[in-house]
C-alpha cells in the first residue's frame, strides 16, 4: 500500500501500519520527496516469523484404564490449537494397529479441540498408548500418561490326565491238600 501525506510540518512523524498474512522476508520502501522534488529512499527488510504457538495437550484420557478383550474404550482428548496454524493428531495404541489419524484445519473457529473416540484391544496385556500433536510448522507435543491394563485373555493350560496304574492282582496260593 501507499502512504501520502501531501503537507507535512517539519520535524513530523509518520508511522502507519500493516499486517502480513504469511511468514516469510519483505521489503519495504520508504519514499520522501522534498517541496523541491527532490526524492530520497530506504529499503527496510521485515522478517515475518511463526505466527503460531506451540501446541498443547490439555487431556488425554481413556474412559476405563481396566478392560477386557474386545472392550470398547472411549478415549477422549483436548488440545489448545495455536491458531490460526492447522493440527495433526496421531494415537499410537501401542499394540501394532495403525495409528489413528485426526487433523484440526488452520483457521479453525475455536483454540480448544475436543474430541472422543473408540477403539478395542484385541490382546492381553498393559498398553501404554501415545497422543502426538503437531502443528503445520512441524511443532510437536505428546502425552502417553495412560496405562490401559488389557484382561480376560484365557490362558488355557492343559489339565494334568492320570496315567492308569496298574492294580494288585491277586498272587495265585497254594492250598494245602
Amino acid at each position: 500500500g501507499i502512504f501520502n501525506s501531501s503537507n507535512p510540518t517539519p520535524n513530523q512523524r509518520f508511522s502507519f501500519t500493516h499486517q502480513y498474512s504469511a511468514q516469510g522476508e519483505y521489503t519495504i520502501v520508504i519514499e520522501a520527496t522534498d517541496c523541491s522534488n527532490k526524492t530520497s529512499q530506504v529499503e527496510v527488510l521485515v522478517k515475518v516469523s511463526s505466527q503460531c504457538g506451540d501446541p498443547k495437550i490439555l487431556a488425554f484420557l481413556p474412559q476405563r484404564t481396566s478392560v477386557s478383550v474386545g472392550e470398547m474404550i472411549p478415549f477422549q482428548y483436548l488440545l489448545m490449537v495455536p491458531l490460526p496454524c492447522a493440527v495433526s493428531i496421531s494415537i499410537d495404541f501401542q499394540d501394532g494397529s495403525e495409528l489413528y489419524l485426526d487433523q484440526v484445519p488452520a483457521n479453525s473457529n475455536s483454540a480448544r479441540y475436543a474430541k472422543t473416540m473408540q477403539r478395542a484391544y484385541d490382546s492381553c496385556a498393559t498398553f501404554n498408548p501415545i497422543l502426538t500433536v503437531t502443528s503445520s510448522e512441524g511443532k510437536s507435543v505428546s502425552d502417553s500418561d495412560n496405562v490401559i491394563i488389557v484382561s480376560g485373555c484365557s490362558t488355557a493350560t492343559p489339565s494334568p490326565t492320570a496315567s492308569p496304574t496298574p492294580s494288585p492282582t491277586a498272587s495265585p496260593t497254594a492250598s494245602p491238600t
